[in-house]
């Protein structure tokens, strides 16, 4: 906010929403039987990054329970992933 209450929109580098890690980011998390996965990547065509990703976490023996993607601008994407 600026000193009239406003919100601006420009980005001075310190917003934490804006990363500067090199993609992919993969946070797991495991609550009980249950694994949350979240992967923030740059988006393929042919949604074969998903299809990749599910077979690696089946082979892992582990059920998907739940699949998310939400895309993000014109180039990324976060997946979440709940397995069993």
């Amino acid at each position: 906010m600026d000193d009239n209450n406003k919100i601006s929109s420009s980005d001075d580098g310190n917003s934490p929403k804006f990363s500067k890690k090199p993609l992919p980011e993969i946070e797991a998390r495991v609550s009980n039987k249950d694994v949350s996965i979240r992967i923030y990547c740059e988006k393929q065509n042919g949604g074969s990054n998903l299809a990749n990703i599910l077979t690696e976490i089946e082979k892992l023996y582990l059920t998907i329970v739940n699949t998310s993607v939400l895309p993000l601008g014109s180039s990324t994407v976060d997946i979440t992933i709940v397995a069993q």
